[in-house]
């Protein structure tokens, strides 16, 4: 593996030795497991590349300024995106404002529906950046933005709704071309759901991000490396991702 610097970060955890072995088996499942012909496209050579038309259906999640949808949405696909970042939200409805096929919700993917959760800046709210998340505990720059998460300074959270990603597709009752999951940690529990609802089988391909460096808790490694078994042993869900940071 590379040089990893927030590896020797953990070092200084009071779980360090267990975290690094989780650690490390994420960073392998991430690195060398997952297809990587993906990483570095542009959004318009995955469409070239996956043959996607008009018919095709995208479910976006963490869906930032829209860059990433753009070319979909000209392209006439049926695009279904989700941003909870207020700033983000009114970006993507003015920019996208007169396509009607994207559907967009302002608001936070999940394992379970939620009217009332706290989204979480990684600094300001007025900061025009990426990175918010729906758990208190990501770190960002430095350790010390996570007591004013915890406490829910309204400074540094926002109150959204959760959709669950689960219900949200078998309500949708269609084929999905891809489904990106981008949100900021929850990519391994959001997958866990989807393997366990049977979910999983409505998507051709699944867009994956990793967000291991942005984590110090070993109830967050224990889990991605519970879910990384769970993927490992269904070798069809395994041909279907691909890794892929927003």
């Amino acid at each position: 593996m590379t040089h990893d610097t927030h590896r020797e970060r953990l070092l200084d955890t009071e779980d360090y030795a267990a975290i690094i072995e989780n650690y490390d088996k994420i960073a392998l499942f991430v690195d060398e497991s997952l297809d990587q012909s993906f990483y570095d496209m542009t959004t318009s050579e995955i469409i070239s590349a996956l043959e996607l038309d008009k018919n095709s259906v995208i479910l976006d999640l963490g869906s930032c300024h829209g860059d990433q949808i753009a070319d979909y949405v000209s392209l006439g696909a049926e695009v279904h995106a989700f941003e909870p970042n207020p700033i983000h939200v009114n970006a993507i409805k003015e920019r996208f404002s007169n396509y009607q096929n994207l559907i967009f919700h302002d608001c936070a993917v999940g394992h379970t529906d939620c009217d009332e959760a706290h989204l979480y800046f990684k600094g300001s709210p007025d900061d025009d950046n990426g990175g918010a998340s729906m758990l208190p505990f990501k770190i960002s720059t430095d350790a010390s933005e996570v007591s004013g998460r915890f406490n829910h300074d309204p400074g540094m959270t926002h109150k959204v709704a959760i959709v669950d990603l689960t219900r949200y597709i078998f309500e949708l009752d269609k084929d999905i071309d891809i489904l990106k999951i981008d949100v900021e940690g929850l990519e391994y529990l959001l997958m866990w759901r989807l393997l366990e609802t049977g979910a999983v089988s409505r998507i051709k391909h699944i867009f994956f991000a990793d967000h291991r460096q942005n984590f110090i808790a070993k109830f967050w490694f224990d889990t991605a490396v519970k879910t990384i078994n769970e993927i490992k042993s269904h070798p069809d869900v395994m041909s279907k991702m691909h890794h892929r940071h927003a």
